[in-house]
């Protein structure tokens, strides 16, 4: 950022200290000792240091899990596969998001969730669960897909199989963390601010190559680009680099906290992985939606569009709070669940031809957003 010429800061922001420990989740059959591949999901409690020995009861599906009736002294093991439509991964998403609450209201013990992948390997997924308010917190392992469907094989063979699941995962309070923040000041209306952020933070388990780092280079780019073509913008462009997207947003929220009553055009969002750049997601008013586009097609930069209304982007912070349009930056994802919150996402497969593309086409939209909303949207 410096060497791109921005002016650059640092924000103090306390993340929440969750540890994920070890765990370990085995059980034995005629064929001896079976130890499966699993981690622990975001923010799960551990088991105290005991190691259970519990009956697991697989369900595939949600509505056969609602059918059933008390699951007292079980492990509750979800298991239903993600497939490779565009919205594969909510649809599955529900059992690692609120599988275990709504296991913990049946008396259940503990939860195994399926990793969160279209492929069949032995690298689980973690990522974030979330605990309803009121109900029994248990402790909750994903376990990789390969030995999620030897696991069923099993239970298929023996209905009353029972498994060792234990877990030292754990929350230690807060800790500091920091937002960095470089910005390029406007020539003609440097109050008006072009914000353009990437979540630093990946998981435990991952270097986070494409969640989040490429989403982080890409933004930085922008400062570079800017300022190797000697292009002074006429609105303030303004990097975010921010903490904690994957558990609770507190490094965005303590942007808001000290810069939300800034004058922002919009905030164009970078989180989509390290494949062929396709276009843009806009949360805005039709009104400057066409406009974006009119001014994009006169200039033959045509990337894919997705508009929506601003009222429907309420789950994005700076939105939901200050009413600030998002845009969010999109990518061919045809392999990003593959690698998604797993050890398998490192930089040994970054290329560094298609960050270079994405980087222009996000840098181009930043230009051309920048000049049309020079005197004002």
């Amino acid at each position: 950022m410096e060497q791109a010429g921005a002016e650059v800061k640092t924000d103090t922001v306390n993340v929440p200290l969750w540890l994920p420990g070890t765990s370990s989740l085995y059980y034995t059959d005629e064929a001896g000792r079976k130890d499966l591949n699993a981690i622990p999901l975001g923010l799960s409690v551990g088991t105290d240091g005991k190691e259970l020995n519990l009956r697991v009861v697989e369900f595939t599906n949600k509505a056969d899990f609602e059918k059933a009736s008390s699951l007292e002294g079980c492990i509750v093991f979800f298991n239903e596969k993600m497939d490779t439509t565009a919205n594969g991964y909510s649809k599955a998403g529900w059992q690692r998001m609120f599988g275990a609450s709504m296991a913990a209201k049946k008396g259940a013990e503990a939860v195994i969730t399926r990793s969160l992948s279209p492929v069949s390997d032995n690298y689980p997924r973690t990522g974030t669960l979330r605990y309803e308010e009121g109900v029994k917190k248990i402790p909750a392992l994903a376990v990789s897909t390969r030995d999620a469907d030897i696991l069923s094989e099993s239970i298929a063979k023996n209905p009353n199989l029972k498994i060792n699941f234990s877990s030292t995962s754990e929350w230690k309070g807060t800790a500091t963390g920091y937002n960095l923040i470089g910005e390029i000041k406007g020539a003609k209306n440097p109050d008006n601010v072009i914000l353009v952020s990437a979540h630093i933070d990946s998981w435990f388990n991952s270097q986070g190559a494409q969640d989040n780092a490429t989403g982080c280079a890409q933004a930085i780019d922008v400062l570079r680009i800017f300022s190797e073509a000697g292009v002074r913008p006429q609105n303030t462009i303004r990097v975010l680099i921010y903490q904690d997207e994957e558990i609770s947003m507190s490094g965005m929220k303590k942007y808001m906290e000290r810069h939300g009553n800034d004058c922002h055009l919009y905030n164009l969002e970078i989180d989509s992985g390290a494949e062929e750049p396709l276009g843009f997601a806009l949360f805005e008013d039709k009104a400057v939606c066409e406009k974006i586009k009119s001014f994009s097609d006169s200039l033959r930069f045509t990337p894919e569009w997705q508009i929506m209304p601003l009222e429907e982007a309420s789950f994005w912070p700076l939105s939901a709070e200050k009413k600030v349009p998002v845009y969010f930056y999109m990518a061919e994802r045809k392999d990003y669940f593959s690698i998604h919150h797993s050890e398998v996402d490192n930089m040994s497969l970054i290329n560094k031809e298609v960050i270079g593309r994405s980087s222009a086409m996000i840098t181009s939209f930043v230009y051309l957003t920048d000049r049309m909303m020079c005197t004002g949207k």
